[in-house]
């Protein structure tokens, strides 16, 4: 057996090109600032909706004690009043 010279080969060098690495990551980090600035956004809306309902509540709570102020008050006049009475009674007897 004799040896046969190896067919003539070209060598095939692949270059990588740089800008498309990083435009590829590039684009990640854009999906995921995409994704997390609809979060941030989708937060905001929460946070908004709760405030709206915090505010409502301490409305509504201011209320009722306006009320039972009102309440306590007047309970305080009718008290008075109602020594009053008896003292004045107790008086004039």
């Amino acid at each position: 057996m004799s040896l046969q010279p190896e067919p003539n080969r070209e060598e095939v060098v692949y270059r990588i090109d740089p800008f498309s690495i990083i435009f590829r990551e590039l684009d990640l980090l854009h999906s995921e600032i995409r994704e997390i600035k609809s979060e941030i956004s989708f937060l905001h809306k929460r946070i908004d909706e709760t405030n709206k309902r915090i505010d409502e509540l301490a409305m509504d709570i201011n209320r009722r004690l306006d009320k039972l102020f009102l309440v306590v008050i007047i309970n305080l006049v009718a008290i008075i009043g109602f020594l009053l009475k008896i003292v004045l009674d107790g008086l004039i007897k």
